[in-house]
């Protein structure tokens, strides 16, 4: 594995560790002030783990950089 995988799995893992321990904090805090159903709770809690499941694959995504705008001076 060269250095470039090694840097880029890294990146993928400290992401993902802190992207999901956000998430999970504010879903539980947020869980814990509301009142729910059970099954409301469950729904929550499952869409929050697959989101941090997710969130880190962005980084696979290709940047693009923004198209430059031209600027026309009116006189």
């Amino acid at each position: 594995m060269t250095v470039h995988w090694t840097q880029a799995l890294a990146t993928m893992a400290v992401q993902h560790l802190w992207q999901s321990a956000l998430l999970f904090v504010l879903v539980v805090l947020v869980l814990g002030r509301s009142r729910l159903s059970a099954e409301a709770r469950s729904w929550a809690l499952c869409a929050a783990f697959v989101l941090a499941a997710a969130s880190p694959l962005l980084v696979l995504l290709p940047r693009t950089a923004p198209m430059p705008v031209a600027v026309t001076q009116q006189t």
